[in-house]
């Protein structure tokens, strides 16, 4: 299916790629954590174990899993006992903490990060410009909203309809 945007015709894969906001690797991480705040105190998951049980490529989890070790998130155990724990309780794991680990800076643009910030090239004046102060707000709302959740909020969150079913 071929879909017209802006007088350009766009397959519709790439259209869906264009528009897609986090990625899969983040997805992952959070079905990973997920399983490891139902498991906290209760001794290490296997990482085939969370990959069953969330639907996740075990090989993909695996390095999500490092990176979250890495990032002080899980400890790992090896041995027969093995596998992986939250480093921290779930109540101090915020979304945003995770977010920016594995998916990098929250800003729609570089012009607006707080931690990647970069000229924007298309800016004559960075402190006239009407789309940088809508996307400031932006960040700054959605950072609010990700750093104040924690993990243990996430977990109590109803699901959303989808907008295609309502």
């Amino acid at each position: 299916m071929t879909l017209a945007y802006r007088n350009y015709s766009v397959e519709k894969q790439f259209f869906a790629k264009r528009l897609y906001m986090i990625s899969k690797k983040l997805k992952y991480a959070l079905k990973a954590m997920e399983e490891l705040t139902l498991a906290y105190g209760k001794g290490q998951v296997l990482t085939q174990e969370i990959a069953t049980n969330r639907s996740v490529p075990k090989k993909f989890l695996e390095r999500i899993l490092i990176d979250l070790r890495n990032g002080g998130l899980v400890k790992s155990k090896r041995g027969k006992d093995g596998g992986y724990q939250l480093a921290r309780p779930p109540v101090e794991i915020t979304i945003g903490e995770i977010m920016r680990m594995i998916d990098g800076p929250i800003a729609l643009s570089t012009c607006v990060s707080a931690t990647a910030f970069a000229e924007c090239l298309e800016c004559a004046d960075r402190s006239a410009c009407k789309t940088r102060a809508v996307l400031h707000l932006i960040r700054e709302e959605t950072s609010l909203i990700l750093d104040s959740m924690n993990f243990v909020s996430y977990m109590s969150l109803q699901p959303v309809i989808p907008i295609s079913e309502t």
